[in-house]
């Protein structure tokens, strides 16, 4: 049996990718036909919220505040370690001279001390003082290319610096003025030994283009179903209802084989004649899609990478789809009377922040002969700079859920 119904849905977006939930209003008679219904209703898209057990970006320390340390440890492509910071090279073939003859401390202990009427000391010879590195203004926000690569798990890689790298000559499309680095590397050289391709390349550069379409309102789901061909049907052998069609818009999460964000669930909510809801979490067991019918599978972000890489089988934006439900009254002693239908979102992001960092090389220097004025010479010990060296950030990254 079909008949016509009045249909609204309401948009509600559960966590980090969008949720979208259509409501479909039918009243239900005793022996499970539906009647048509008068009145009709409408809910606005909810806010989207982290999903329970996330990291939240808003309050979450981004441990990347050294202060000025001495760099006495590098990684096989010569950035430093320091600790249990992350410190990546942002200016590809910097010059960097990591040679050290005399620690930072013993160094700042010849600063200022005198060597009387006598050669200059060996210490004269000992150049290579340890790098310096120094912040360098304030901590920025990654960019979202590089905040997808860096917030991979794990600590530095060879595979994320090069990676990072490999942002500065890439852009989203024609219009991207800031490009997928933002300024955050400096300088265009290309060293054999460290450039090349990557896992992350096409990956980050996908994520920063699905990032740029998430907004305040997470997946932007809207409806535009047409409420006036919406109908119900029921298949009075198998009990089970159609209704539909429906038709949704949200931002694509899907890139290749890589999906950020989708639909996660589709359940029908089951309310009494006073508007009451009696029974959730009714199952939406088959989906269909141009004149196929589908059991859902639904978008399961990984517990660790935060996306998913399986088939995922759900109403895409923009595709007309009918769902599928048994009697909602059907084993229960409650009189169901209108059902909404629920499609909840989920949508991850990758977020973090940087630190640049300044590397400065002195060496120990002794000044020419001064005149103490007494009948003896004197000469004085101090840090001279040798010039600027390979520039590098400290970063901090996390990626975490929101559903709608």
């Amino acid at each position: 049996m079909r008949k016509k119904i009045i249909v609204t849905v309401a948009l509600v977006f559960i966590l980090t990718i969008a949720s979208l939930i259509g409501i479909l209003i039918s009243s239900f008679a005793a022996d499970g036909n539906a009647e048509a219904v008068s009145s009709t209703m409408a809910r606005a898209a909810s806010n989207p919220i982290l999903v329970e057990g996330e990291t939240n970006p808003d309050t979450y320390y981004y441990d990347i505040h050294t202060g000025e340390f001495p760099v006495y440890d590098f990684s096989k492509y010569i950035t430093p370690l320091y600790g249990r910071f992350d410190i990546y090279c942002t200016q590809p073939g910097g010059t960097i001279n990591n040679l050290i003859d005399i620690t930072w401390e013993e160094a700042q202990a010849l600063v200022g001390t005198h060597t009387e009427n006598r050669p200059v000391p060996a210490y004269n010879n000992l150049d290579d003082l340890p790098l310096l590195m120094t912040p360098d203004g304030d901590p920025k926000d990654l960019p979202p290319a590089a905040a997808f690569i860096l917030s991979d798990s794990g600590r530095w890689t060879e595979a994320k610096q090069k990676a990072l790298w490999n942002l500065r000559n890439g852009k989203i499309d024609a219009s991207d003025t800031d490009g997928l680095d933002d300024g955050m590397i400096r300088g265009d050289d290309i060293d054999e030994r460290h450039d090349g391709p990557t896992d992350y390349d096409t990956i980050a550069k996908d994520y920063a283009t699905y990032e740029q379409n998430i907004g305040d309102n997470g997946l932007n789901p809207v409806d535009n179903t047409n409420h006036d061909n919406v109908e119900l049907e029921l298949n009075n052998n198998t009990k089970k209802y159609t209704a539909g069609p429906f038709t949704i818009s949200y931002t694509n999460g899907t890139y290749g084989s890589n999906t950020f964000a989708g639909i996660s669930n589709m359940t029908i909510l089951g309310y009494n004649q006073n508007g009451t809801l009696v029974r959730d979490g009714i199952s939406v067991e088959k989906i269909i899609i141009n004149g196929t019918e589908y059991t859902p599978d639904y978008f399961t972000p990984d517990s660790t990478t935060k996306y998913d890489t399986t088939s995922q089988t759900y109403p895409k934006a923009g595709q007309e789809f009918y769902v599928v439900f048994s009697d909602p009254n059907s084993g229960t002693s409650n009189s169901i009377a209108s059902v909404e239908l629920k499609v909840e979102f989920k949508y991850m992001l990758a977020v973090g922040e940087y630190q640049q960092l300044r590397g400065i090389k002195y060496r120990i220097y002794w000044d020419p002969v001064v005149n103490n004025g007494d009948g003896t010479y004197s000469r004085v010990c101090f840090l001279l700079e040798r010039g600027p060296q390979q520039e590098c950030a400290a970063v901090d990254a996390i990626r975490t859920i929101y559903q709608q």
